[in-house]
């Protein structure tokens, strides 16, 4: 009987080691799986918030004003001369329909055409504005 039950405990004490040792080789394994996973999640998330900087950058005015100063001023003039020809057709179609009408009924219907011209106001105001703005952005360049 000693050595039938030396036989079991042996081959108990050999079972446990054996489970000991496959738990500390799966937590190696496990710790080694979390930091690969780890790592390419800080890694996918760097990458993410590059992208997302570049694509912030890519559509603020002030940042593009900097990198390129001449394109954004030929754009917004550009864009001001597009603004200023809607704005003048759109006073010529009110011309005509006020020299159409009876001069009391054109003045309360278009009251508009009495006034001074609300884009000649901004223009004057804005232009020197942005003439300033880039004069500042080329001499910050120097």
């Amino acid at each position: 009987m000693d050595t039938g039950t030396d036989v079991y405990v042996e081959a108990a004490s050999k079972l446990r080691n054996d489970i000991e040792s496959t738990k500390a080789a799966l937590g190696e394994k496990i710790q080694a799986l979390q930091h690969e996973v780890r790592g390419a999640f800080a890694e996918a998330s760097d990458r993410m918030k590059g992208t997302l900087q570049h694509a912030r950058d890519a559509v603020h005015p002030a940042v593009q004003f900097h990198r390129h100063p001449f394109a954004f001023c030929a754009v917004a003039f550009g864009v001001g001369f597009l603004l200023r020809q809607r704005v003048a057709s759109h006073r010529e179609v009110r011309g005509e329909l006020a020299d159409k009408m009876e001069p009391g009924l054109a003045s309360s219907i278009l009251p508009h055409t009495a006034r001074p011209s609300l884009s000649r106001a901004i223009i004057e105001g804005v232009a020197p504005a942005a003439l300033e703005l880039l004069s500042g952005a080329l001499l910050s360049r120097r």
